[in-house]
């Protein structure tokens, strides 16, 4: 199964778990043993940019029972044959471990779990339209598709029963900024800081749209000195710093 971070903080906080600095997302493989109804963590590979392997961190040596709902459930219901299919077809024991395999690899359990999740948070909005968090786990799902226009739309539902939500207004920006409507982007995230001047997704997403897509760098140095004084020691405040002495330099040979 393939994690991946919504947002800055959420890939920094993981970066600090895991102890890579370069993480961009997390990839779990998984053992299934359909007769036990259970699963063993094989390995979790800490991917950077470009899906770039960074390390292999080993697994449990033992199974757990495979929590009902889950996306190992619904993985587990997806690759185990049924008992009485079973017993009725004829196939090799080499051909079902092929069919398992490919059913687990990595770009087929992200299908698998985006689907699940999609449908699921589909049905509780329509059960519950009034839910601001059904709205927003509708809105996070299809970001992690990368369906920006979805997921604008499901975030808005969200928004205008709670306008004063910096992580919707966050996520619906970075959203926005994927289809190249930096304006709006940009109003999402004055809107959350207004909600909370010191949030850090919100000022390093505007400072970077500022410099790398609109190419104003006096007003991206603003921002991105205003995140120091909320953040100086994380390794996105580093990050931070190095822009800042880029940028600075540019506009010195200006």
């Amino acid at each position: 199964m393939l994690f991946n971070p919504r947002g800055e903080l959420q890939r920094r906080n993981a970066a600090s778990k895991y102890g890579y600095k370069n993480y961009v997302r997390h990839m779990e493989q998984y053992q299934v043993d359909c007769a036990e109804r259970k699963a063993r963590l094989e390995f979790l590979d800490i991917l950077g940019q470009q899906d770039r392997k960074l390390t292999r961190k080993m697994g449990n040596e033992q199974s757990e029972e495979i929590i009902p709902g889950s996306v190992l459930d619904k993985v587990a219901t997806f690759i185990c044959p049924d008992n009485d299919d079973a017993e009725e077809d004829d196939v090799s024991e080499n051909q079902t471990n092929d069919e398992q395999s490919e059913s687990l690899s990595p770009d087929a359990l992200q299908s698998i779990e985006l689907q699940n999740r999609i449908e699921n948070a589909q049905r509780k909005a329509a059960e519950q339209p009034d839910n601001y968090v059904a709205w927003v786990e509708l809105g996070n799902a299809w970001y992690d598709q990368n369906s920006p226009e979805h997921a604008i739309e499901a975030y808005s539902r969200a928004l205008k029963l709670n306008p004063k939500q910096p992580d919707a207004l966050n996520d619906q920006g970075a959203m926005y900024t994927e289809l190249g409507d930096f304006q709006r982007a940009i109003s999402n995230f004055e809107k959350a800081l207004a909600i909370d001047p010191g949030n850090l997704e919100s000022l390093y997403n505007m400072g970077y749209i500022y410099a790398f897509d609109l190419e104003q760098s006096e007003r991206a140095l603003e921002i991105w000195k205003r995140y120091l004084t909320f953040d100086d020691k994380s390794e996105t405040a580093e990050q931070v710093r190095s822009f800042i002495q880029q940028y600075s330099e540019t506009l010195e040979t200006e």
